[in-house]
């Protein structure tokens, strides 16, 4: 069960509303995965592979997907999951499979410089 809080930021604001969960198995998952590029801003693995994941259709307790380059040529992606177990379920049965079958385009970066993940204390759309 969660709580939900209101958040003000006074005067005309919008008011956000924030889910915090009760217990940390209820935690949403945030994750980040970072590729250095540095010049090279050809995602060609990126786009095959995310097309692949689209024609699949939508992922159980996938939240949220973004991805892009930082000005130092780092392209990040940044996933907010239901929980930490959905992401690793997601990895487990969907992405390593696809991933097996190799890079569309060996020539280009394909395995992450950085992977990382936190449980979020607190989220808002």
């Amino acid at each position: 069960m969660s709580a939900v809080h209101e958040v003000v930021d006074g005067g005309d604001a919008p008011r956000h509303r924030s889910v915090l969960p009760d217990h940390p198995a209820d935690a949403q998952h945030a994750h980040i995965t970072e590729f250095d590029f540095d010049d090279d801003r050809n995602t060609v693995n990126y786009d095959a592979l995310g097309a692949r994941l689209f024609d699949l259709g939508y992922s159980a307790g996938a939240i949220h997907h973004s991805a892009g380059f930082d000005d130092a040529g780092v392209f990040r992606m940044y996933e907010v999951w239901a929980s930490r177990e959905h992401r690793a379920r997601f990895v487990k049965e969907t992405l390593q499979p696809l991933l097996a079958e190799g890079p569309a385009d060996a020539t280009h970066p394909f395995r992450p410089d950085r992977e990382y993940g936190y449980e979020l204390h607190t989220s808002f759309q």
